[in-house]
């Protein structure tokens, strides 16, 4: 994972993938963030057991149409960061 934002209730794990990124590299991203959702999940329970998990992948462009639906079945948070100049 890219960054974590730690709160006091709420864990952020960021994967990030650049603007140059092709579907291949965001396609590991979504499966990355599955991965940390699990491990984070299982630390958490362990460990603290109070904070609630929360993983997203930002992409530097606009998200490819042709993994939306990927995306959409496994439930991962996306945002879309797009240069607007």
């Amino acid at each position: 994972m890219d960054v974590v934002f730690q709160r006091r209730k709420t864990l952020h794990a960021v994967e990030v993938k650049s603007q140059i990124s092709n579907d291949a590299d965001i396609t590991r991203g979504l499966f990355q963030c599955i991965k940390y959702q699990s491990v984070l999940d299982a630390r958490e329970k362990m460990e603290y057991g109070i904070r609630e998990i929360k993983t997203i992948l930002v992409v530097g462009k606009k998200f490819p149409h042709s993994l939306t639906e990927l995306r959409n079945r496994l439930g991962v948070k996306t945002i879309e960061v797009v240069d607007q100049t």
